[in-house]
């Protein structure tokens, strides 16, 4: 399996394209191995490499109650419950950005309406990875991810080719993984919850470094399209 476009418009089709390249840079690099070990407790010595190892890392750090994020989207493990993931789950890079869109529609649903800062596809990243519409302006969140999205769509719609990146970007999924399947959007509801609902969740600091809490940086104006411009073609 090899992560590209085709990938993120296949596995979060209700996500615009350029806003899960934007996410999936910011929180791992398009690292689906990838495992963030949150503040207050000791991370991993290194990076898992392959499949089987980040499995097996996600499984010990949980077993010692350790609070982490996984994957390409950096999933908190504290959502696998309303998001429907297993451990295993969630290092298939298909089932993690399905988890993102459903993380990220969910956001956009409670802060995209109304008035506050930034746009509202900024609040919606704020709550992303803090589940709250302002704390990811002031931890410099926001404007890397709006950094990301921008680099995206000045480039005329044209994302670059994933494959480029480095050879664990091919993923090998064991056949045990279930196949991953197409969101609706109708499926972004509280219904989907389960010990945990969707207003309670929260999706912590991602595994890149962060910027202090107390600095807020300017934010970068998002590029705009209009609605009918799927493909991102008519973009100033």
């Amino acid at each position: 399996m090899v992560i590209d476009a085709a990938l993120m418009t296949a596995c979060a089709p209700n996500v615009p394209t350029p806003i899960s390249y934007a996410i999936t840079k910011t929180e791992s690099n398009f690292n689906p191995y990838a495992i963030g070990v949150n503040k207050g407790a000791k991370g991993l010595a290194r990076q898992p490499r392959s499949y089987q190892e980040a499995v097996q890392a996600a499984y010990r750090l949980r077993a010692e109650g350790k609070n982490f994020d996984v994957g390409l989207a950096q999933i908190n493990i504290t959502n696998f419950g309303w998001l429907g993931l297993s451990i295993e789950k969630a290092f298939n890079p298909c089932e993690n950005l399905k988890a993102m869109q459903k993380v990220y529609l969910n956001c956009l649903s409670r802060f995209g309406g109304g008035s506050g800062q930034g746009t509202p596809m900024q609040r919606a990243f704020s709550c992303y990875n803090t589940g709250n519409a302002s704390r990811g302006f002031r931890n410099g969140y926001v404007t890397k991810v709006t950094n990301h999205y921008n680099a995206v769509m000045q480039a005329a719609g044209k994302l670059p080719s994933y494959a480029a990146q480095p050879a664990s970007i091919t993923v090998s999924i064991p056949k045990s993984v279930p196949a991953a399947g197409v969101l609706s959007a109708a499926n972004i509801s509280a219904s989907q919850s389960s010990a945990t609902s969707p207003e309670d969740a929260v999706v912590s600091n991602s595994a890149t470094d962060l910027i202090a809490a107390d600095h807020s940086p300017r934010v970068i104006e998002a590029k705009q399209a209009a609605a009918w411009d799927v493909f991102f073609d008519f973009v100033d």
